[in-house]
């Protein structure tokens, strides 16, 4: 899957391209544009064009955001943007304060997102559902909602860093390598599956956990 990004300055700009090229056309309110090489004769490509407006929506500007009432949302569909998260996301579970798509460093969304509620309660809803699936008139996706995670120290030995966390709601906290394994035994909450955050701020799951031996 290849990703074309071009960037303008105004909307204006990118109403007027979207009408000059040729090889653009219109279905259903979506932009196509056609491709061709000498292996495919002709294909169509979604174009969706993105305003970096649409990557933050705020209830109040001067509202402190809270991480640790932040969930994050993966797998968003691209004609989504971070009011129509916030709607969404305070309809189901009430209480959101802010919903923001990250971006990558042409600020074009790669999928994710972050959304933070102003009470626990709101939070844990949003958490223990796991996975929501958006349905609108343009498109229909499944997406996943995971706690933000933070860097942390380990929450068990408070000594090391906690990289693991367990969204589980006997745990639900984060683990340094050796206490998540020594939590973690094959006869103790064998399937329990670690969160970690990447560099890139988006969860991930870590490679395959190994046990100490006792």
């Amino acid at each position: 899957i290849y990703t074309i990004t071009i960037r303008h300055v105004t909307s204006t700009m990118v109403k007027q391209r979207l009408n000059k090229y040729k090889r653009l056309c219109r279905k259903d309110g979506k932009w196509y544009f056609r491709i061709s090489s000498r292996k495919m004769k002709s294909k169509e490509v979604q174009v969706i064009p993105w305003s970096l407006s649409d990557s933050n929506y705020v209830q109040t500007p001067s509202q402190k955001l809270d991480p640790q009432t932040t969930v994050f949302v993966g797998a968003l569909h691209g004609m989504l943007n971070a009011e129509g998260l916030f709607i969404i996301m305070n309809d189901l579970f009430g209480g959101v304060v802010y919903a923001g798509i990250d971006t990558d460093k042409f600020k074009y969304p790669i999928g994710s997102a972050r959304v933070t509620f102003n009470n626990r309660h709101s939070y844990m809803r949003a958490v223990t559902a796991a996975f929501i699936e958006i349905k609108t008139t343009k498109f229909t996706k499944k997406v996943q909602v995971d706690p933000y995670l933070e860097d942390s120290p380990c929450s068990h030995c408070k000594v090391q860093q906690g990289p693991y966390f367990c969204r589980e709601m006997t745990c639900f906290r984060y683990f340094c390598l050796r206490c998540w394994n020594l939590q973690h035994h094959p006869d103790l909450h064998s399937s329990h599956k670690p969160l970690m955050r990447s560099s890139k701020n988006r969860n991930t799951s870590p490679p395959q956990m190994r046990f100490f031996q006792q």
